[in-house]
């Protein structure tokens, strides 16, 4: 099942037009320095590594981030990247490389959940989302911003997959990983042997492939953001 691209002009249009309600404009953006000093402002800490400037190459062919605005204030961001692993998989690039995107050092360890090992191909991740406390919970605003991000995703690289890392208790006390209609998880995010500082050991990895985003577009285009809750 392959995204149609109706279903992805209806998803986005009502998501956009859900944001509109709520006052809320999404501005994307491409200068990580940039990225990386609203991180600081507003979690006051470092962006992940896999979009800080000076550990990676991020550039227009393989990123971008979205801000959202409201009365002209930054209310949340979230960034995005695109990998191409044909030739290998998703678990093989985290024990080659993982640790090289991390701070305050760490051990990467090897037993890798095998969803990672299933992920090939055009892989997108989805990292840093962040919305200021007053406005967590307002009318599924997390939820639109996820998708958002995931339907501009689609229409740049076409990904095989999309996947991110939710808290243990996001998942299974808040569903997040239902609410951002992600179709795969494990309850391991990176295996580490000894985890980095700024890394948590309870993740779960997250993920979406096209035939999750294809229900998922058709899903809101048609009944709106209630009928990808339904789905879940």
């Amino acid at each position: 099942m392959d995204v149609l691209e109706n279903d992805i002009a209806g998803a986005l249009s009502f998501i956009q037009h859900h944001l509109f309600e709520l006052e809320i404009s999404t501005v994307q953006h491409h200068d990580f320095k940039k990225f990386k000093k609203k991180m600081k402002k507003l979690r006051g800490s470092k962006c992940s590594g896999q979009f800080d400037p000076k550990r990676t190459l991020l550039h227009k062919g393989n990123a971008f981030w979205l801000e959202w605005r409201h009365n002209d204030q930054t209310i949340g961001i979230h960034a995005m990247r695109c990998d191409d692993y044909h030739d290998t998989d998703l678990a093989s690039i985290w024990l080659a490389g993982q640790q090289i995107l991390t701070y305050g050092g760490g051990k990467i360890g090897n037993k890798q959940p095998e969803l990672a090992r299933q992920m090939r191909g055009k892989i997108v991740y989805g990292g840093d989302l962040f919305m200021t406390p007053d406005f967590r919970g307002v009318d599924a605003l997390s939820t639109s911003i996820a998708l958002q991000s995931f339907l501009y995703a689609e229409i740049k690289w076409k990904p095989d997959w999309i996947y991110g890392f939710i808290d243990k208790r996001n998942v299974t006390q808040r569903g997040f990983a239902g609410r951002f209609g992600y179709n795969h998880k494990a309850p391991i995010g990176t295996h580490w042997e000894k985890p980095p500082k700024n890394i948590r050991s309870d993740d779960y990895l997250a993920a979406l492939d096209r035939t999750g985003l294809a229900r998922n577009a058709w899903a809101i285009a048609t009944f709106g953001l209630g009928g990808l809750l339904h789905k879940q």
